[in-house]
């Protein structure tokens, strides 16, 4: 885009009375700053976000629905405060382990703040990566280097994903389970869908 291009879009209107911006002079405004590429990408990034939004919040809106009595919420908010605290203390179990000079509720309560922002990103199957980019950016905040974070990383990864399966085979032997079974389970949770691919 020429300089002269630039100055048109972002030079006030000849017939403005100059009270106050207007929609015009903000996408006057807007181009001049970030260029036609930059409106395009920011447009677009609107055209994916908004409707994720909207499904995201329609989707909690749900879940929220089944939350019928006072009592439910409590025991949602109960269950929810016991799996988050048992994750903080395999993390502080895992700082103690290796010794690491950070401090352990803090250390904990922080990385499991961190995992759990970095599985948010979509990654490999299991957490495996964002797993570890979390613990090695929550323990660079108290100056561990990336060596020794990702040691850490694997060493909790490994002992939270191997405790939920090895709970998760206990429980499902012990109630004498079939994979038919579960599978009609979920399609009864499901409202029917056909779980097989």
């Amino acid at each position: 885009m020429s300089s002269q291009t630039l100055e048109r879009l972002t030079a006030p209107h000849p017939t403005s009375s100059g009270a106050g911006p207007t929609p015009l002079r903000a996408v006057r405004s807007a181009v001049g700053r970030w260029g036609l590429r930059g409106i395009a990408l920011l447009y677009l990034g609107l055209l994916i976000l908004l409707p994720t939004i909207a499904v995201i919040q329609r989707g909690f809106a749900d879940g929220l629905g089944s939350l019928k009595s006072a009592s439910a919420i409590a025991l949602a908010v109960v269950y929810s405060l016991a799996v988050w605290l048992t994750l903080a203390v395999t993390f502080g179990l895992g700082l103690s382990a290796l010794d690491l000079p950070v401090p352990w509720i803090r250390g904990a309560l922080s990385l499991t703040t961190m995992v759990a922002i970095a599985v948010a990103v979509p990654g490999g199957p299991g957490f495996i990566g964002m797993f570890q980019v979390g613990c090695e950016v929550g323990l660079a905040l108290y100056g561990v280097g990336k060596s020794l974070a990702f040691s850490y990383s694997v060493l909790v990864h490994v002992v939270q994903f191997a405790s939920t399966v090895l709970l998760g085979l206990y429980f499902f032997l012990k109630e004498n389970l079939t994979l038919s079974e579960l599978r009609a389970e979920a399609s009864i949770a499901t409202g029917g869908e056909s779980t097989e691919h």
